[in-house]
């Protein structure tokens, strides 16, 4: 049985695992390295870090879901959904699922109140940038044509909006 013949949501389990490994090993270099500066974010936000990681875990999760349910595939780039999703949260926003994300590690920032995690945000919101417009965006035209590039011209990327 070849890889992409497995069940979509076993191979994302396959795929979560290695990636919070990674998320956990980073994110102890972060707070290690928020020791060593010896400066904090302030403790009164993180009743609002605690909403933002929550909303964002939720967000994200649901995309996941919509990526396995609807669109027979994973969030990972090299086994992407087979059908095209415009559903739930992509009627409002092109990148929940990364918005999602970079919510919630915001949301973790000012939770545990490390300037280096926060900082980790906002550079992964550069990469994520740079990846969609170099790579995923191109891909997405290539493989779903004229749907995509109408869907990209009506669901902005980043700011949610209602849809017409």
């Amino acid at each position: 049985m070849r890889w992409t013949e497995l069940p979509p949501w076993f191979r994302f389990a396959i795929y979560a695992i290695f990636l919070t490994i990674l998320v956990l090993l980073l994110g102890s270099y972060a707070l290690a390295l928020d020791r060593q500066l010896g400066w904090t974010l302030p403790q009164t936000l993180s009743w609002l870090g605690l909403l933002l990681f929550i909303g964002g875990a939720i967000l994200a999760g649901w995309c996941v879901w919509l990526f396995l349910t609807a669109g027979q595939g994973t969030p990972a780039p090299f086994d992407p959904p087979r059908k095209f999703v415009v559903r739930g949260p992509y009627l409002y926003v092109r990148n929940p699922m990364m918005l999602g994300g970079l919510t919630g590690i915001t949301g973790a920032a000012l939770y545990l109140s490390s300037p280096a995690i926060l900082l980790t945000a906002i550079g992964l919101f550069i990469a994520v940038n740079i990846f969609i417009l170099l790579w995923e965006e191109p891909d997405l035209e290539r493989r779903f044509g004229e749907a995509y590039r109408q869907y990209k011209a009506a669901v902005p990327r980043w700011i949610p909006r209602v849809p017409k």
